[in-house]
């Protein structure tokens, strides 16, 4: 599995995955219809490009499930993959004519005997900052419809200090051009801080706090 990496080209650990036969063998193993099974072997096929991508996403949560079994009557409760929360949020997308946000993944958490609801954005700098705009442009549009939207966090996890910077500044700014009331909680870290305190931990930046100018 050859991975692109600055400063060039290095091999990772073979990446294995399942084939349309072996999903059909699988699917009669469970005695389900092999259709579901078929068709997701065909979206892991289309997709293994982004196996680093989805594979540290996944990891946010399994963090986050190991470290709150040191804290009582805390937890996750729910945790949706990309896929599903996507096909969830198109029905609403259909119902409201309005672009649809499609998190790395999005979770419940019980904590304090009560729920916080986040949807998670894991960034490795790939995409430009334009198209974070309309992506953040998506969710302010999407949670405008619901009541107490700033009850839902959207947490981004950035590689370093100064894409953080400009992501914060970009959120801040464009903030005010949606109009909206109603409007979803945005905070964002760094993979290193949540790699040496974990998920958990006091690393998470609210957008109103971080941006007060622009960056150089």
């Amino acid at each position: 599995w050859k991975v692109i990496e600055t400063p060039g080209v290095r091999r990772r650990h073979s990446l294995l995955l399942i084939s349309a036969r072996g999903a059909r063998v699988l699917a009669d193993w469970h005695g389900d219809d092999p259709r579901a099974y078929v068709e997701r072997s065909h979206d892991a096929r289309d997709h293994c490009w982004h196996a680093t991508h989805d594979l540290e996403a996944n990891q946010f949560f399994v963090a986050m499930i190991m470290q709150s079994r040191q804290r009582k009557d805390e937890g996750l409760l729910v945790w949706y993959g990309e896929e599903h929360v996507r096909a969830e949020r198109r029905t609403t997308a259909r119902e409201y004519k309005s672009p649809v946000p499609t998190p790395d993944g999005c979770g419940v958490y019980l904590a304090a005997g009560g729920r916080i609801l986040f949807d998670l954005e894991w960034d490795r700098a790939t995409e430009s900052l334009a198209r974070l705009r309309q992506k953040i442009g998506s969710y302010v549009g999407h949670f405008e419809h619901y009541r107490d939207a700033e009850l839902h966090h959207v947490l981004f996890v950035v590689p370093t200090d100064d894409r953080e910077d400009k992501l914060q500044h970009t959120i801040w700014r464009e903030r005010p051009r949606f109009g909206h009331d109603s409007c979803c909680s945005f905070w964002t870290t760094t993979a290193y801080r949540l790699r040496d305190w974990g998920p958990l931990g006091a690393i998470w930046l609210p957008v109103e706090i971080r941006a007060t100018e622009a960056p150089p």
